[in-house]
């Protein structure tokens, strides 16, 4: 009978200790964590307008994905397939940038095509699916928050990832409810927003970021998981306007919105040679200029619908059946964003063009409350003396 308790002694010593450190995690979290005053932003503004493809060319747009997993940690995070069959895989539907971003991991592989290799990872293992997309990292960040975060833990864990990568994007944040609208009203310092991928839709969330007046621009990514899976393979994708694919060229053309979410029209289960058709058939953004306060827009195929969306989300005009249209961007319109559906399916999303001061985006950055940040700290302090204490204090049960 001895063996037994033994063993139940030691399952039930192991129980306690994580017991406590899941205590402690989640004072550390509510209790310990900084906290931010977040700055009062103001809808676009300004006499000029930016316009991000005002000088791109039409025949440099690559297919680019950011958001892709192979397997890793052993097999045990989320993803199937080797390196090279995802990069196989990739270049025979048609690719030219292609960076795997595996979890809590810098892979070091180099897509064979691609001019030069761009290091990238996704951040985060919180159960409410707070991640982030680490384009150009130079390290990873090993800590997150795991409980469902405050909207200062989310900040915090974005200034901690800022200093470690060129581009950070928030990855998926309409997922399980990781980021609500009243977060993307608040929340700064990152560059971009996956509004697509094969989970999840976020345009909305896009929409209240940018009518916040959060200059922000789109990523979007199959964020696949298993390179054999044609529903989740070759579904969503970036493309970028760049001569080249150097690393420098594809970053300053995602921090500056010289891109286009691209949902590829598809059918369940398709072969992957009918993919590779469909994604090398895919139309051509000609051009969108802006004459005085025109903005054109020319596709190299018929769209059967365009809209042109504004503040709050507000489709502002839409025409059908056209490869060419144009859009008066009138005085009230903080921001002008298009949208294009194709026959087959197919939907383009496009960045949007902001009213600006000519010069540079308004730059918000939040503020560490000392005062609450630290009276925090020291409950938190308190309440490890006294919890200590009262653990030294008891007195050993009397033998009998």
């Amino acid at each position: 009978m001895k063996k037994p308790r033994r063993v139940y002694k030691i399952i039930k010593i192991l129980l306690i200790f994580f017991l406590i450190i899941i205590v402690l995690y989640a004072l550390f979290q509510y209790v310990c964590a900084p906290v931010y005053d977040f700055p009062q932003k103001q809808k676009f503004s300004g006499n000029r307008i930016y316009n991000p493809y005002q000088n791109c060319n039409s025949g440099a747009w690559k297919k680019a994905v950011f958001h892709l997993h192979s397997k890793s940690w052993g097999g045990i995070a989320n993803g199937a397939g080797s390196d090279q069959q995802i990069f196989d895989r990739y270049q025979y539907l048609g690719y030219d940038v292609v960076t795997l971003s595996n979890y809590q991991k810098i892979n070091h592989a180099k897509y064979p095509v691609q001019q030069e290799y761009i290091a990238n990872y996704e951040h985060g293992f919180g159960i409410k699916k707070n991640h982030h997309i680490n384009i150009s990292a130079s390290s990873v960040l090993a800590f997150d928050f795991m409980f469902p975060q405050t909207l200062s833990n989310k900040q915090f864990i974005i200034n901690l990832l800022r200093t470690r990568t060129k581009v950070l994007a928030l990855a998926h944040p309409d997922w399980n409810g990781a980021v609500s609208a009243n977060d993307i009203k608040q929340l700064c310092n990152y560059d971009l927003l996956e509004i697509q991928s094969n989970y999840r839709n976020s345009v909305n969330l896009w929409d209240t970021a940018l009518s916040a007046g959060a200059a922000v621009f789109l990523l979007v990514d199959d964020d696949g998981h298993d390179i054999n899976n044609p529903n989740v393979v070759g579904r969503c994708l970036t493309m970028v306007n760049t001569n080249e694919t150097s690393q420098v060229s594809v970053i300053d053309a995602l921090k500056t919105g010289k891109t286009i979410g691209v949902a590829v029209g598809s059918i369940e289960n398709e072969s992957f040679e009918t993919k590779k058709v469909n994604i090398g058939q895919l139309p051509v953004l000609n051009y969108l200029y802006l004459a005085y306060d025109t903005i054109k827009l020319s596709v190299s195929k018929k769209a059967s619908e365009i809209q042109f969306i504004g503040q709050q989300g507000q489709v502002l005009k839409t025409v059908n059946n056209t490869s060419k249209t144009s859009y008066i961007f009138k005085h009230k319109d903080t921001y002008v964003r298009t949208q294009i559906t194709f026959a087959d399916g197919s939907v383009y999303y496009l960045n949007p063009l902001i009213r600006y001061n000519g010069k540079a985006f308004a730059e918000y950055q939040p503020t560490l409350n000392v005062v609450i940040t630290v009276l925090k700290n020291a409950i938190f302090i308190i309440l490890l003396i006294v919890i200590i204490g009262f653990n030294l204090r008891r007195k050993p049960k009397k033998q009998g």
